[in-house]
């Protein structure tokens, strides 16, 4: 799966390759072991060969147009920091980690490690491509594609500010082969519509930063921290938020609880006896008692086995 393959494909869109290829803009490493950094955008880095570590900001440099690095072979390790960033590790087990949003990776073939953070980190992709791939991201609003072989997938979605935000958290597919989810919520989860019953009943809404997983499976562990089922009745209570006046689920600390309905929309989930998709909200032990903050919803899964680890 060589450069080339991607830049007569999808990945020449994501190059946009109009740039001045004299202004030091152009970089080639070795056959061996390089080391490359750049404070600039815009930049075209290439590893070649060897087990390369690369570096690019786009933050702090003239230029802050995204830059496009590709390790070649070898185990490479590439951080991008800024937004709009690409990277691409090609062949061996590669190290990618980019920080800011709007950034895409791409492991390749090997056993890759991508990680996507930043602060109020959004809008980054990871594709894990061939191999048993270990992906992570930080924020909202983001992707995880582990492609084939047994990946782990994490996520650590958040809410920014005070209020209801309602968005993805992650979306989250695993690919072929059995995968593993690690999920760390802690959006501000409102229900709203409720019918006064005070408990998470069909015709509810819930709304919030929720993740989403595409393709679960039975046997797939999800892990959250919490491995109680609440089985009985989910209470309703008032959500400390501004503004005020939002209603909760509440939870005891390393409990979760199932609900049928549909994802109708990035961030909103609609209960109902019947639905075709799977909403799981939790609390992580060790967490105070409160209004369920972690939630990821399992498209198109009919059944109510979850592995829960």
């Amino acid at each position: 799966m060589g450069f080339a393959k991607y830049l007569t494909s999808d990945w020449l869109h994501y190059t946009r390759p109009v740039v001045n290829w004299i202004n030091d803009k152009l970089f080639y490493g070795t056959r061996g072991d390089d080391t490359i950094s750049r404070e600039d955008g815009g930049l075209f880095v290439f590893g070649l060969g060897g087990d390369d570590e690369i570096t690019v900001d786009n933050r702090a440099g003239p230029d802050e147009e995204g830059n496009t690095v590709a390790g070649g072979t070898g185990d490479d390790t590439i951080s991008a920091s800024g937004s709009g960033n690409r990277l691409l590790g090609e062949t061996g087990d590669d190290t990618l980690s980019t920080f800011g949003s709007g950034n895409t990776a791409l492991g390749g073939t090997g056993n890759d490690t991508i990680s996507l953070s930043g602060q109020n980190a959004n809008g980054n992709a990871a594709y894990g491509g061939s191999g048993d791939d270990t992906l992570s991201a930080f924020g909202y609003d983001n992707i995880l594609n582990g492609g084939t072989g047994a990946d782990v997938l994490s996520s650590r979605s958040f809410s920014v500010g005070q209020g209801i935000q309602v968005s993805d958290g992650t979306v989250m597919t695993g690919g072929a082969n059995t995968d593993r989810f690690v999920l760390n919520n802690t959006s501000s989860l409102s229900v709203q519509d409720d019918d006064g019953n005070d408990v998470v009943s069909a015709g509810d809404t819930f709304r919030g930063v929720i993740d989403v997983i595409t393709d679960y499976r039975s046997g797939e562990v999800i892990q959250t921290g919490a491995t109680t089922r609440e089985s009985g009745p989910v209470a309703l209570d008032e959500l400390m938020t501004i503004p005020s006046g939002n209603l909760g689920a509440v939870l005891g600390a390393g409990e979760y609880a199932l609900f049928r309905g549909e994802l109708t929309e990035a961030g909103v989930f609609s209960v109902a006896g019947a639905g075709p998709d799977l909403l799981m909200i939790y609390e992580a032990a060790g967490a105070p008692d409160s209004t369920a903050s972690g939630a990821v919803v399992l498209r198109d899964y009919a059944s109510d086995d979850v592995l829960i680890a």
